[in-house]
């Protein structure tokens, strides 16, 4: 079998064994199947609600019997709901946050929104505090979930910094998902995974989840 050499900003240039092409081609087959029914749309910063809805909308005119799962990466980064008014961030951020919300109930989908934590926020755990430039999140979101290191406080109630510099450099990293709000089911659920940074892959950390049970 042919090996494969690649070059990735993550890991630098590598040749892959042939266990590793393998499963390379193999998941290039996989990811083939379902390419066709992903649609991305770029945008920094000059993306805003608007033109969601209306990429929605017309996704659901042409697929007459589709209803689309829309993932927006990320909250953040959403253009102002009017670039001529003088809001700030967090106006632009809580008002972008009611407009998905409308949508989720004028199109009957689900949206799932990525935002970003604040600074302040990274040496503590997640809380609805940490969610940056927005407090329309808590009362909005019908789910909201926390990803963050798996590392312990210190006796100040603070996580180190150092202690979190050795979980990024560990591999993989030990991580935990928090459930901080359900609408439909239980809150403050864990669910602990292994992360492995060269892949962006996630699996659960089973020895863990059944020790917490």
């Amino acid at each position: 079998m042919r090996r494969i050499v690649y070059e990735t900003t993550n890991t630098g240039r590598k040749e892959l064994t042939e266990q590793q092409t393998e499963a390379l081609q193999n998941a290039i087959t996989e990811y083939a199947k379902t390419s066709e029914r992903i649609y991305i749309k770029e945008g920094i910063g000059d993306v805003g609600h608007n033109q969601i809805r209306d990429t929605i909308a017309n996704f659901m005119q042409v697929k007459k019997n589709s209803r689309p799962l829309v993932i927006i990466d990320y909250l953040q980064l959403m253009s102002s709901p009017d670039p001529k008014s003088r809001l700030l961030d967090k106006q632009i951020v809580d008002k972008n946050v009611l407009e998905l919300k409308r949508m989720t109930r004028d199109f009957n989908l689900p949206i799932i929104v990525i935002s970003s934590f604040n600074r302040e926020n990274y040496t503590s755990s997640a809380s609805f505090q940490a969610f940056k430039e927005s407090g329309a999140i808590e009362y909005s979101a019908d789910v909201v979930i926390a990803l963050e290191l798996n590392v312990n406080k210190g006796s100040d109630g603070k996580i180190p910094e150092e202690a979190i510099n050795n979980a990024k450099n560990a591999d993989p990293r030990d991580v935990k998902l928090v459930i901080l709000k359900n609408r439909f089911y239980k809150a403050w659920t864990i669910t602990f995974f292994n992360y492995y940074p060269a892949f962006d892959y996630f699996e659960e950390d089973e020895e863990k989840n059944e020790k917490k049970k």
